[in-house]
């Protein structure tokens, strides 16, 4: 048997491989194997964005800690810390042993929201909204939020100045007690009239404004009399009057001013 024939041969023994290879797939392809149902829970449709937002989170209990020994009973009588329950978050205390381990104990579920139905009306600066509020924690679910206006400067108002409080003159919102300021008027200041004697206490005096009667008050500044006992006395040679020590000579020099040198 010559090369070619038998290349012919194993040409002809792929093709009808080629040709039973097709044929099964394409029973494959038109009549499935049927699959053997399994039971499945009740469809439960998605939770809303609130609802996955504002599920109650699982119960995790801590770890507990310390040496175990054999045969001891464990007695969780100290409470330790207390985890308050939330509309979210369960709460629980914990106790701990004398041998060291903590148990988390007296678990409290949490009831999630009870939210109502609570609107908001805008003001002229912060948005208002409608929707619901839960009555336990005040978490706010927003439907609708309802624009801030801004304010309506139209009413003219006019306020005088005091001795310290700038006036003004302006226009006011017709919504709320904002006022728009269009002119100023300084404040000028008080007007003090003379210091006179507290009929109080004579160790105070008093001055008060001539505008708005404002009255202050202030320490009597008294000068020291010399003759009461705990005067200080002045120092030797500060008084022209009394004798004081006479200067010393320089050595060798002369206390005559009009000695010569010779």
């Amino acid at each position: 048997m010559s090369l070619k024939q038998i290349l012919i041969i194993i040409l002809c023994v792929l093709m009808l491989l080629t040709i039973v290879l097709a044929s099964v797939v394409f029973r494959r392809i038109v009549s499935p194997t049927p699959t053997t149902p399994t039971p499945s829970s009740p469809s439960r449709p998605a939770p809303t964005e609130s609802e996955a937002t504002t599920a109650p989170t699982e119960f995790v209990p801590p770890v507990t800690t310390g040496p175990t020994e054999p045969g001891h009973t464990h007695n969780f009588a100290t409470l330790i810390r207390k985890v308050e329950t939330t509309c979210t978050v369960s709460g629980y205390d914990i106790y701990l042993c004398e041998c060291g381990q903590s148990a988390a104990l007296n678990q409290q579920a949490a009831p999630g929201h009870d939210y109502q139905e609570a609107n908001q009306d805008a003001t002229c600066t912060v948005d208002g909204y409608a929707g619901t509020k839960c009555t336990r924690c005040g978490d706010v679910q927003k439907t609708a939020v309802l624009p801030a206006p801004g304010h309506d400067h139209q009413t003219p108002v006019h306020q005088d100045a005091t001795c310290t409080v700038d006036g003004y003159d302006g226009l006011q919102c017709t919504r709320c007690s904002n006022v728009k300021k269009t002119e100023i008027y300084t404040a000028p200041g008080h007007d003090w009239g003379e210091w006179l004697p507290n009929p109080e206490d004579s160790t105070k005096e008093n001055h008060t404004c001539t505008v708005c009667a404002t009255t202050e008050s202030r320490d009597v500044i008294t000068e020291p009399d010399p003759s009461e006992p705990g005067t200080e006395p002045s120092e030797p040679g500060t008084d022209p009057s009394e004798p004081g020590e006479p200067e010393p000579s320089e050595p060798g020099g002369s206390s005559d001013p009009t000695e010569s040198v010779q």
